[in-house]
């Protein structure tokens, strides 16, 4: 069993991936607290859109960090999370959905099989970036969700 962890730049084309052994809070914000000291360490803001507000809670930095470092990390953050039954909505969705068709359809021996396939698979991705501009519009979003808004 493997967790996966994806952020995603669209209009960049840029992903980076993460296999961890649970998907616990603890392991989010290490993922997150990584890539803010690494990939994003010069930036002022980062957007995160998060699709699962379970384990995905900013309160958490606080439990893994001392206030003053998880107040440093949330200041640079602002989490953004779909409507509920919107995670089609959702870049890192789609990149799980190309990565099950593409790499994960097939059976692996362990762990550490699965990490090498995604690592590959990154970098190849990365290599050849292919940005999205994501096109949905409110209006799209009111016919697609219908059922979602009440007509009363």
């Amino acid at each position: 069993m493997a967790e996966l962890f994806v952020a995603t730049e669209p209009l960049r084309g840029w992903r980076e991936l993460c296999v961890e052994d649970d998907h616990r809070a603890a392991t989010w914000v290490r993922f997150v607290a990584r890539l803010m000291d690494t990939t994003y360490r010069d930036a002022k803001k980062v957007r995160w859109v998060m699709d699962n507000p379970g384990t995905h809670k900013v309160r958490f930095f606080y439990d893994h960090f001392p206030p003053d470092v998880a107040r440093a990390y949330l200041q640079r953050m602002e989490i953004v999370y779909p409507p509920v039954h919107g995670s089609w909505l959702n870049m890192a969705e789609m990149e799980f959905a190309v990565l099950g068709r593409q790499v994960l359809n097939r059976p692996f021996a362990d762990k550490a099989a699965v990490q090498a396939a995604v690592e590959r698979w990154k970098n190849r991705q990365n290599t050849k970036p292919k940005p999205r501009n994501w096109q949905f519009t409110t209006a799209d979003a009111r016919i697609k969700l219908a059922r979602l808004y009440p007509t009363t």
